[in-house]
């Protein structure tokens, strides 16, 4: 199954990036990250571009890949 917010997480915890850290570079608060995370919320696409910068992927990246 694909899960952004399970994509997110897994390069999250690759890259050893916090919530708190990417919730500081793109300029939400973190309880939004969390949201994220737990795929409550959807980013905006201009947040969805900046998460995938911050952790060095594609956006493509972040919607195809599988997580189990």
């Amino acid at each position: 199954m694909i899960s952004l917010g399970r994509n997110i997480k897994k390069h999250m915890v690759d890259q050893k990036v916090t919530g708190r850290e990417l919730a500081r570079y793109i300029g939400v608060q973190e309880n939004q990250i969390s949201r994220w995370l737990n795929d409550k919320n959807v980013p905006a696409a201009d947040a969805l571009y900046e998460v995938a910068s911050y952790l060095g992927v594609t956006v493509e990246q972040l919607f195809t890949e599988r997580t189990e």
